[in-house]
């Protein structure tokens, strides 16, 4: 579990952790490997010893939360250190109305002495940093550009609150283990100084962060993976160029048949090595270049708002040249809902394949 924080993580680890098939880390809450150098400087074996009760024949994963590593800019290299841990990696990642998460983060913060809510310098450095780990779609692009393709389950703090069974039961489902019968997490309350009831955001620091995340917020929305309308504080203060996006979708296009035929949207889902120069999939399928991202994820997100899906025709062969990396294209599409068919373009593939498979002629 990457984050974020005070979106809700220490409950949802405690629900977790009741699970037969996950086997929590002995510091399950923040071991903060990737996230701290001086924890990074002991070595991935000094991580993986905290796993002493995993057991092979019984669990799936081994679980742990730390909420630093969606800390960007402030905590840095933390996609970067998983990819070279070479560990095959899971991502759990929590939202909430970010303004209500900025202002439950400054009153954590403000009762606990690490900030002065009286000095102005103070807060204002305090604000710019929580705004950041409040900008879910920046904290999110790190780990996907860091594993393009890589399985992420992206929940909000009110469905735990208001729809815990529902939400525990897609979380199930998504990690592929056992439905459970999750018993009910009693609520701890942090020890904070007696004087937080006075530590809020004011009205001006609410407008001015709704309209710094407006366009992170858009993005999410516009991928599907949000519905902002659903968060009141931050519909009250946002800009209203995003009314479109507070709960009022736009309405879909009317289909017309043509008679008795039926149009498919087709893709062409390849990297072709004589297109680009490296990093063949990131660029050609995932779509990334200087100015951003235009692939699969955003051609799959605009057909899931038109209601236009596409199906995806995935060259398979270059499983051969790429190895994992299309195969996480395969699974992202599917887990997707999207419409995935078999591709090929066997003249890709090395004589040594066609050699050792017996099809040589």
């Amino acid at each position: 579990m990457i984050g974020g924080m005070r979106c809700g993580t220490r409950a949802m680890l405690r629900y977790l952790s009741q699970h037969p098939q996950l086997c929590p880390h002995e510091k399950a809450h923040d071991p903060h490997f990737f996230s701290s150098d001086e924890n990074w400087k002991k070595g991935l074996s000094w991580y993986l010893s905290g796993w002493t009760k995993f057991d092979p024949q019984a669990h799936l994963y081994g679980l742990e939360s730390s909420t630093h590593y969606t800390k960007y800019p402030l905590i840095k290299r933390v996609p970067e250190r998983m990819r070279r841990s070479g560990l095959d990696f899971t991502f759990i990642y929590a939202m909430r109305d970010p303004i209500e998460r900025i202002e439950s983060h400054f009153v954590h913060n403000a009762g606990k002495g690490y900030v002065d809510p009286e000095n102005p310098k103070a807060r204002a450095k305090f604000l710019a940093q929580a705004l950041a780990y409040s900008d879910y779609n920046m904290q999110l692009e790190r780990f996907e550009n860091a594993f393009p393709g890589k399985r992420l389950f992206i929940y909000a703090l009110e469905d735990l609150q208001q729809r815990r069974a529902e939400l525990l039961g897609r979380l199930s489902e998504f990690l592929q283990i056992d439905a459970f019968p999750f018993e009910e997490v009693p609520y701890v309350r942090t020890k904070l100084s007696e004087n937080t009831q006075k530590i809020r955001l004011t009205e001006a620091e609410k407008e001015a962060a709704a309209h710094k995340l407006a366009d992170g917020i858009s993005a999410l929305a516009s991928r599907g993976v949000i519905d902002p309308g659903k968060w009141q504080t931050y519909s009250q203060y946002a800009p209203k160029r995003d009314a479109n996006l507070l709960g009022t979708r736009p309405a879909r296009p009317a289909v017309n048949r043509l008679g008795s035929r039926l149009a498919f949207l087709t893709v062409d889902t390849e990297a072709m090595r004589y297109r680009a120069k490296n990093r063949h999939v990131n660029k050609l399928i995932w779509g990334e270049h200087p100015k951003g991202r235009a692939g699969i994820r955003e051609m799959a997100a605009i057909g899931k708002e038109f209601g236009a899906r596409h199906v995806f025709f995935l060259d398979m062969c270059e499983e051969e040249l790429f190895g994992e990396s299309i195969a996480d294209v395969a699974r992202y599409l599917g887990d997707a809902g999207e419409d995935v068919q078999l591709h090929a373009h066997p003249e890709i593939l090395p004589d040594a394949f066609w050699g050792a498979s017996r099809l040589a002629v």
